[in-house]
C-alpha cells in the first residue's frame, strides 16, 4: 500500500516550491529542540505550534512573508513601469517622425493631382480633371478645394516647403511644443477627473477611460482636453516655432495645415499617453504601450 506521504510528495528539480517530507523531518526537530532543548522558552498549545512554525518558515525553507513579497513585487512594478515608459517614448518618437513624412508626402501627392487636374493637355476631360482635384482634396484636406487652379504668379511666390529639411525641423518643434501642451491639459484632466479634485468611484472612471483609450472608443476620447483649433494664430506661431523659422505670413495654405496638424498631433498624442498613464498608476498596473 502507497504511504501518504509519498504519494503526495514531489522530487527535486520540479515545479512544487518544496519536498514536503524534508520540511516534515525538520518540522520535527524544531518541535523536538523546543521540547527537549536547553534555554528554550517553556510554551504550549497555539504558542508552541506558532512557534515551531515561525522557525521553520523563516529559516531557508523557499517560503516568503508577505513584506517580502510585496517588496518583490513593487520592484518587478518598477522595472516594468520604467520598460512601458520607454517603450511609449520611443513610440511618440516613431509616430513624430512618421507624420512629418506623412504630412510632407500627402502634400506632394496631392499638389501633382492639382497640378495634373489643371492641365487640359495631361487630362483633357474636365470631367476626369474634376475627379483628379476631387481626389487631391482627399489626400490633402486642409488645402481649400476649387476646381480652378492657382494663378502661376501665387504659386510661385508663396511655394510649399515640402522637403525642405529645415522646414522639417520646424514641424518637428511643433509636434513637440504641442506634446508639452497636452502633457498639461492631462495633468489637469487628472487632477479633476480622478485626482484630489474629483469625486466618486475614480478607479471605475480610470478603468473606463483606460479601456476607451485602448480600444480608440470616440466616446471617450471626445471626453478628453481637445486641440484649441480656432485658437492657433500666427501668435502662437511664433511662441512654439524656432527663432529661424520662416515667417506665419511667408507660409502657404499647405504649410499652415502642416504646422497645425503637427502641433495638433503632438497635443493629441500627449493628452492620450498622459491619461492612459495616469489612470494605470491609479490602478496599479501597465498602460498599453503606443503602438
Amino acid at each position: 500500500m502507497t504511504d501518504p506521504i509519498e504519494r503526495h510528495a514531489h522530487p527535486r528539480g520540479t515545479e512544487e516550491p518544496s519536498y514536503w517530507p524534508d520540511l516534515g523531518r525538520r518540522f520535527q526537530q524544531i518541535q523536538a529542540t523546543l521540547i527537549h532543548g536547553d534555554g528554550e522558552p517553556v510554551l504550549s498549545g497555539d504558542d508552541f505550534y506558532g512557534e515551531a512554525l515561525r522557525r521553520l518558515l523563516t529559516s531557508d525553507s523557499g517560503w516568503m512573508t508577505r513584506a517580502e513579497y510585496e517588496w518583490h513585487l513593487r520592484g518587478h512594478h518598477v522595472f516594468n513601469g520604467s520598460a512601458a515608459e520607454t517603450a511609449r517614448r520611443q513610440a511618440r518618437e516613431a509616430r513624430a517622425r512618421y507624420a512629418v513624412s506623412a504630412r510632407a508626402i500627402r502634400v506632394e501627392l496631392a499638389a501633382r493631382l492639382r497640378e495634373a487636374g489643371s492641365s487640359e493637355r495631361i487630362v483633357p476631360s474636365r470631367y476626369r480633371r474634376d475627379g483628379v482635384l476631387l481626389a487631391a482634396d482627399w489626400i490633402d484636406p486642409a488645402t481649400p478645394a476649387s476646381p480652378y487652379p492657382q494663378p502661376e504668379r501665387d504659386r510661385e511666390a508663396m511655394p510649399s516647403r515640402t522637403g525642405d529639411y529645415r522646414w522639417s525641423r520646424v514641424l518637428e518643434a511643433l509636434r513637440a511644443a504641442g506634446e508639452q501642451d497636452g502633457e498639461q491639459a492631462a495633468a489637469w484632466w487628472a487632477q479633476y477627473t480622478i485626482g484630489g479634485s474629483s469625486h466618486g468611484d475614480v478607479a471605475a472612471v480610470a478603468r473606463a477611460v483606460l479601456g476607451g483609450i485602448d480600444a480608440c472608443d470616440p466616446a471617450v476620447l471626445d471626453g478628453l482636453p481637445a486641440f484649441d483649433l480656432a485658437g492657433y494664430d500666427a501668435e502662437r506661431y511664433r511662441i512654439q516655432a524656432p527663432h529661424d523659422a520662416p515667417k506665419w505670413d511667408d507660409l502657404s495654405d499647405a504649410d499652415r495645415a502642416a504646422a497645425i496638424d503637427a502641433t495638433r498631433d503632438g497635443f493629441t498624442t500627449a493628452v492620450e499617453d498622459g491619461v492612459a498613464a495616469r489612470c494605470a498608476a491609479l490602478l496599479d498596473i501597465d498602460a498599453p504601450s503606443a503602438e
